[in-house]
């Protein structure tokens, strides 16, 4: 409101911090042994974005302070079968195990958790494209990546100018 232009994060980081200074202090002169640590700057915050993401790393690729993240997050009994799952699948996926996919699927499906259930149910809707897409290396991604930065310069350009105008641009683009 009074035009702070920061992201939230940056907020959110400095408050933690100021927070665990604060009950330091207190800890302090109450005369206890604070073994509190505070935390880098640069630390970030974990977030269910990240924690996905950090889940579906290979562990060699991680750095210390990411695995024991992910160490902290396996030991909640609610997170472990999630993450196990995920892992599994994503696993199948760059492995290209083809052969495991079936059991995955039906396992998901009879899984206690809603999201992997409705995620099997997805994939067994398109079954024949999941099962070529995990035994192909093959992708569409350069010709999706293309359309799309085709469709966002139409975008920039609606109704701006013809269709010369939007080929010399693409062209200039490449």
């Amino acid at each position: 409101e009074q035009g702070y232009e920061g992201t939230y994060e940056t907020v959110a980081r400095f408050i933690q911090r100021l927070a665990l200074t604060h009950k330091k202090v207190v800890k302090q002169q109450l005369g206890i042994q604070s073994s509190t640590l505070l935390l880098s700057a640069k630390q970030r915050p974990l977030t269910a974005r990240r924690a996905s993401w950090l889940v579906l790393q290979p562990a060699h690729k991680l750095s210390k302070a990411n695995r024991n993240l992910i160490d902290v997050m396996t030991h909640q009994p609610k997170l472990l079968p999630a993450i196990r799952w995920a892992q599994s699948f994503a696993k199948i996926v760059l492995e290209r195990l083809s052969n495991q996919l079936d059991s995955w699927l039906e396992e998901s499906i009879n899984s206690s958790i809603q999201v992997f259930q409705n995620f099997a149910k997805s994939l067994k809707e398109d079954y024949e494209a999941v099962k070529v897409s995990v035994m192909l290396e093959i992708s569409n991604g350069q010709v999706e990546g293309q359309i799309n930065r085709l469709k966002t310069l139409k975008r920039q350009m609606y109704g701006r100018a013809g269709l010369d105008l939007l080929r010399r641009r693409f062209l200039t683009a490449a």
